[in-house]
């Protein structure tokens, strides 16, 4: 069982002006509400871990029209919001049913940290094994971190069911045979999860 973090297992706020809001951080009106984060052009990079805190910060400022970095932070560090109910629970029950779990996440080293120190998400704790983007210097949806995560844990793709809200993701994972499943970050994913499983749940060993 392989989950993406955000939208999946965490809630996240997909917009810059959302995690703002939620800062206490008031943008420039010139600021467009609906920017999503992958829309800033260095974030990419930053989750791969190709670029500095520093950097990002910087930069981060200078795209949202901020004035200290120390803004920019407060904004990335509420990205995160909440986890979504009861999937402790559900990685628990896998565990116990003797199922592999693990997440491929794109992300970088504060949220990492902050999803493995701060006690808030502990789902994430839970998982049996994880993979994060900036260690792994790949993002979804390039096949090469499917690829290394097959590599990582011995598996092929058939064998893997993966949950991501990202349709460029899910279909990235099916090409390469992963049974792959969109999910809506918009209602609670445990449902969502635990009906899909039932298509492939029998069909290896291994899932």
């Amino acid at each position: 069982m392989c989950f993406d973090i955000g939208g999946v297992l965490i809630r996240i706020t997909p917009l810059w002006s959302e995690a703002a809001r939620v800062a206490g951080i008031e943008l420039p009106s010139r600021f467009e509400a609906h920017t999503e984060l992958d829309s800033a052009p260095f974030f990419p990079a930053y989750q791969r871990g190709e670029i500095s805190h520093e950097d990002f910060y910087e930069q981060l400022r200078d795209f949202l029209g901020l004035a200290t970095t120390l803004e920019a932070e407060r904004v990335h560090r509420h990205i995160l919001v909440e986890p979504y109910p009861e999937v402790e629970a559900m990685i628990r029950d896998f565990n116990d049913a003797g199922y592999s779990t693990a997440c491929l996440s794109n992300t970088n080293e504060p949220h990492w940290r902050e999803m493995s120190e701060s006690g808030r998400f502990p789902a994430h704790l839970a998982l049996g094994h994880r993979f994060a983007s900036h260690e792994m210097g790949l993002l979804k949806p390039q096949p090469e971190i499917f690829q290394a995560f097959e590599k990582a844990m011995g598996v092929t793709g058939n064998e893997v069911a993966f949950f991501d809200d990202s349709t460029m993701n899910v279909e990235a994972a099916k090409a390469l045979g992963w049974h792959a499943f969109r999910i809506d970050p918009a209602r609670n994913t445990v449902p969502q999860v635990k009906t899909y499983l039932e298509s492939v749940v029998g069909k290896s060993e291994r899932l």
